[in-house]
């Protein structure tokens, strides 16, 4: 039977005969991370993680409403950290978020942030800019034309350390956990947006080679997986769908 991870270049393949590389660390974070060291960063409010019990869980699914519009007000980059915090709180099957996972955000609207892209440092809590400047219209077309950027306050994308799948992810459902932990976390963060008072724009669907180009991330080895899109709404519920 072929290997689950046939579909990983032979650079990260000959990779995982390394039985020096320890369990779930490929470094690809890490070196990326390294990267940005002379960046400017902004340190995220600590202590912002959004009180989400059982029952708030269950009442913010019931809640929650797809918006495709938003009311284009700004939220406070407290909101932000909170969503970022729940985003990124213990996933049940996963030791650690940032043993595969990366998040960026393309700030929109966000009080106390200049507009940009953002990466999460996990290890300071803090932003690190990749690029500074408006990339709204860029946004529009990851999400394959929706206009939600264009009144939202930010948008979240994930992705994969595809190097670190087979460490972290054992037998022929690997590759398919780690999608199902992409959708966890993002449901999470929809909990805590719609706590929050924000709605939300969960897609998947975003163009690999495209969005890897804005992130600043090679695309094979540190592959996107999930964006959510968040910003202010609307009482009454214009710009909300199902």
């Amino acid at each position: 039977m072929p290997s689950p991870w046939a579909f990983l270049p032979a650079s990260i393949e000959a990779e995982q005969s390394n039985p020096s590389r320890p369990l779930g660390k490929s470094g690809e974070w890490a070196k990326y991370f390294a990267s940005l060291s002379g960046n400017p960063r902004i340190q995220l409010p600590q202590g912002a993680r959004t009180a989400i019990t059982a029952a708030s869980a269950v009442a913010a699914s019931a809640a929650r409403r797809t918006w495709r519009a938003f009311t284009r007000s700004h939220c406070g980059i407290e909101q932000l950290a909170s969503v970022l915090s729940e985003l990124t709180s213990g996933i049940d099957g996963l030791p650690d978020f940032h043993d595969v996972f990366a998040a960026h955000v393309i700030v929109l609207g966000v009080d106390g942030l200049s507009t940009g892209i953002y990466a999460l440092d996990p290890a300071t809590f803090s932003l690190v800019l990749v690029r500074a400047g408006d990339f709204t219209e860029q946004t529009c077309k990851l999400l394959r034309g929706l206009l939600a950027p264009k009144s939202a306050a930010f948008t979240l994308v994930l992705s994969a350390d595809m190097a670190a799948l087979p460490d972290v992810y054992h037998g022929q459902l690997g590759i398919r956990e780690m999608y199902v932990h992409s959708g966890f976390a993002t449901q999470k963060a929809i909990e805590a947006s719609t706590v929050l008072g924000l709605g939300t724009l969960p897609t998947p669907a975003i163009p690999d080679t495209m969005t890897a180009e804005l992130l600043g991330i090679d695309g094979v080895r540190q592959n996107p997986v999930y964006s959510l899109t968040v910003g202010t709404t609307d009482p009454v519920g214009a710009g909300a769908g199902q």
